[in-house]
């Protein structure tokens, strides 16, 4: 028979400053691991991108910035350049290794670096959640959520090489090196419609599909929870409030249409913003009605 405990839990969320740069890299080869078939990808933009290589040897830092630095799935890809992949097992035209394709690297912050690394600071994953979902579709808007909130992911981190290999020759690099890390704008764009998704759907399926780990700790209430990325910080603000039954709602602002915790009777807007918006649009109609009636007496 199946016991339900109350227990008292602690939940921290302390995320590590990442600096944010939008470039490019251009696809080279397929290539096979482990796991399903990849491309590999060097980097092409910005020109200058080879001074934020962390290495104290200047002299490979062109050869490192020229290196195959990263593997993409296909899935990431954009559907243009899906759509003109080779089979895995053959070589890639020259027109898909000309395209530029856009990706945000991910590094620490300037002074900071393996030795010293960037202090994590304490966040609000609910009001991090509604900037999240609040963001505009715009590639800056989301450069300025990131580089403001930090470590986005577990992916979005420097990455620590000792080796590289370009063509035939490999280079072994007596000091290690920080790797920017990668990611498309699209993956974080997915999850923010994930996301949203979820907020309007059935709580049993998120929590379902999702879990929460704790460890201990010698204080009260002695199981902590913790969460050092946005993603994981926003995750665990979901499954709390469904856990803890808060209903949700779909903002009444039209040109809105956000799912907001209505933690309050009668709340209709997501925001004060929207609640003003919507006032001032009210207003604005009702004063125009009013202006024509009074034209036409």
């Amino acid at each position: 028979m199946a016991h339900r405990i109350d227990l008292p839990a602690e939940f921290q969320f302390k995320v590590e400053p990442i600096k944010y740069v939008r470039g490019a890299i251009r696809l080279r080869k397929w290539w096979l691991g482990y796991g399903p078939w990849e491309l590999q990808a060097t980097v092409s933009g910005p020109a200058e991108f080879a001074d934020s290589w962390r290495t104290a040897d200047p002299e490979f830092a062109d050869s490192w910035r020229r290196a195959d630095l990263y593997h993409v799935l296909p899935d990431e890809l954009p559907p243009f350049v899906r759509e003109q992949l080779s089979e895995p097992d053959q070589p890639l035209s020259s027109a898909v290794k000309r395209v530029d394709l856009d990706v945000i690297f991910c590094m620490y912050p300037e002074g900071c670096d393996l030795r010293h690394g960037p202090k994590a600071r304490v966040i609000d994953p609910w009001q991090l959640r509604h900037d999240f979902l609040h963001l505009k579709p715009s590639s800056e808007a989301l450069l300025d959520f990131l580089n403001y909130y930090g470590q986005w992911s577990r992916i979005t981190q420097p990455r620590l090489e000792g080796t590289v290999g370009y063509g035939s020759r490999v280079l072994r690099l007596d000091n290690d090196i920080l790797i920017p890390g990668l990611i498309f704008e699209s993956e974080i764009r997915k999850e923010q419609t994930a996301m949203r998704n979820a907020l309007k759907g059935n709580p049993a399926d998120w929590l379902a599909k999702g879990s929460l780990s704790f460890g201990s700790q010698s204080k009260f209430p002695h199981y902590v929870h913790t969460d050092s990325t946005c993603l994981d910080a926003i995750r665990t603000s979901i499954s709390i409030d469904f856990l803890r039954r808060v209903p949700f709602r779909i903002c009444k602002r039209p040109d809105c249409g956000e799912p907001f915790a209505a933690d309050r009777k009668g709340k209709q807007y997501c925001s004060q913003y929207c609640a003003h918006l919507v006032s001032v649009r009210r207003t604005r109609k009702e004063l125009k009605k009013k202006i024509a009636a009074e034209q036409k007496g």
